[in-house]
């Protein structure tokens, strides 16, 4: 008899979603940071950095919630 998949709520998708876009936000905005801020080294590039992977992360997460909530048969 084979198993039951689990259904995967819409806010584990979402949070899934959101960690992979914060990862990705992460390293866009890190390396942006790195690239504008390269003639005078200064650690503002973290602070870019992280401030892109929250914004990124966050944004990621809402949309993610808000299409699977809105797709779930009623």
């Amino acid at each position: 008899m084979p198993k039951r998949k689990r259904e995967i709520s819409p806010k584990e998708d979402a949070e899934s979603f959101g960690y992979v876009g914060a990862f990705a936000g992460f390293i866009v905005a890190y390396l942006s940071a790195e690239a504008v801020l390269a003639v005078r080294p200064h650690p503002i590039h973290w602070v870019v950095a992280l401030t892109g992977a929250l914004l990124v992360g966050a944004a990621t997460y809402g949309v993610i919630l808000w299409q699977r909530t809105r797709r779930r048969p009623r």
